[in-house]
């Protein structure tokens, strides 16, 4: 993209030109735009789009302080889409953007102005902080940012939540998911086809739309319409149909519009949104009627309704609504999975006192117990391998462990409670006698 910026010189003979809204390009059958207007809201910049209705494959956007024609307008430059990213960061004063078709060697006449407004930049983004966790054998495992602040959790370049903690799936080795210091910025913007301006009827369907991120955004909520209480679900998933994030369950417990929602985040990528709808209940709303569709907010998302089942019928998710996320800091959140050894059931057992030592590994069950175990007396740390059983009396009690170790200091641990009880006199203690 080339730009270039007018002279303070042009600017004061710009600004002394009578104006009109409607500026006047040259006369041919170049069919100028229709539907010019800013479609989404960027950091220092705002994004436009328009509707080709001719056969022009290439437009002009030309953008300066309000109240200069676009003639004079040096700030501009071409695109081969029907929209534009409008750099606002060294504007001045309130910015005015036009466009125009070309078409071929001709061109149509100029569309605008629209005024354009941005967002400011995010300042003082929360520091995420690098998670180190160790958990013994596959397991769910919940992780928290440690300032309680949201951040975008992901993992294998995938967005999984938008919160201060991360409930997740089933560890089962060591694993590394990613937080990505993030933060609201503006209010939201709906998008997508509203339910006031549909034609068509109800009808159940499994609702599939292809949106496109060119930025890391908040799919905050959508508008769900029945015609009777339904209940359903909501899910996201990647472009070969695979789930990325959890789904989101709705009940709408009467008919009419009712706003349900999500908080998926998408990092840039291609996803399907899909609204599930239980069976048995009401019927959620269709268009027989297409959208101008793909639907494109500049710098954010595209989005294309795609048709299923019945042929000519176009399935939504009515005013979705998206806000922009300024993004900082990448920190790791790595889960060390250990593996967990088996140390045998908590025993209950009893000795006989005699004057001799007892070796504790006669106690163990016979089990198919983890090697590398060691026995300890309970609430102390040394190992010990054998008892003398001569300092103990009859109703004496001892609490023994048996401590197995595995991987990463994950251990497993068996609680033996020993009554000592007094010998009876038997065959070999009469020989001994003799």
């Amino acid at each position: 993209m080339r730009l270039t910026r007018t002279s303070s010189i042009w600017t004061l003979i710009a600004l002394a030109i009578c104006l009109t809204s409607t500026v006047k390009g040259q006369t041919n059958s170049c069919v100028p735009p229709t539907q010019f207007k800013q479609a989404s809201l960027l950091v220092e910049a705002a994004g436009i789009t328009w509707k080709n209705n001719g056969s022009a494959q290439e437009w002009i956007v030309a953008w300066g302080p309000a109240g200069i024609p676009p003639d004079n307008m040096t700030l501009r430059s071409n695109t081969f889409e029907p929209h534009f990213i409008v750099p606002l960061s060294n504007a001045q004063s309130q910015t005015e953007a036009y466009v125009k078709s070309i078409c071929g060697m001709s061109s149509s006449d100029w569309v605008g102005p629209i005024s354009l407004s941005d967002l400011s930049s995010c300042a003082n983004l929360p520091l995420a902080y690098s998670i180190n966790d160790t958990i013994c054998g596959a397991a769910k495992v919940l992780l928290e940012e440690p300032n309680h602040e949201n951040v975008i959790w992901w993992y294998a370049g995938l967005p999984r939540a938008y919160d201060h903690s991360l409930l997740t799936d089933s560890v089962q080795s060591s694993t590394t998911y990613w937080m990505m210091a993030t933060k609201e910025n503006g209010n939201d913007q709906r998008i997508g086809p509203d339910y006031g301006s549909q034609q068509g009827g109800y009808v159940n369907f499994n609702n599939s739309q292809v949106i496109t991120v060119m930025d890391t955004i908040l799919l905050d909520s959508t508008t769900l319409i029945s015609d009777a209480a339904v209940s359903g679900s909501i899910r996201l998933l990647n472009i070969s149909g695979n789930i990325v994030y959890q789904e989101r369950s709705f009940f709408l417990d009467s008919d009419g519009e009712h706003r349900i929602p999500i908080r998926f985040p998408l990092l840039p990528g291609r996803y399907r949104l899909q609204v599930l709808p239980n069976p048995g209940g009401g019927r959620l709303f269709r268009s027989s009627t297409p959208q101008h569709y793909p639907y494109v907010l500049p710098g954010l998302l595209s989005v294309d309704s795609t048709s299923i089942g019945i042929i000519n019928r176009y399935y939504y998710a009515f005013n979705l609504s998206v806000k922009s996320l300024c993004t900082g800091q990448i920190a790791p959140a790595h889960i060390t999975v250990g593996q967990q050894p088996y140390s045998g059931p908590d025993v209950r057992d009893s000795l006989c006192l005699r004057d001799s030592l007892f070796i504790l590994n006669d106690l163990l069950p016979n089990l198919p117990l983890s090697s590398g175990g060691y026995w300890t007396r309970k609430g102390m740390s040394n190992p010990i391998t054998t008892l003398d059983l001569s300092v103990f009396s009859p109703g004496d009690h001892l609490h023994l462990q048996y401590i197995t170790q595995g991987t990463m200091h994950c251990s497993d641990t068996a609680e033996y409670n020993i009554q000592f009880y007094d010998c009876k006199i038997g065959l070999t203690e009469n020989q001994k006698d003799a």
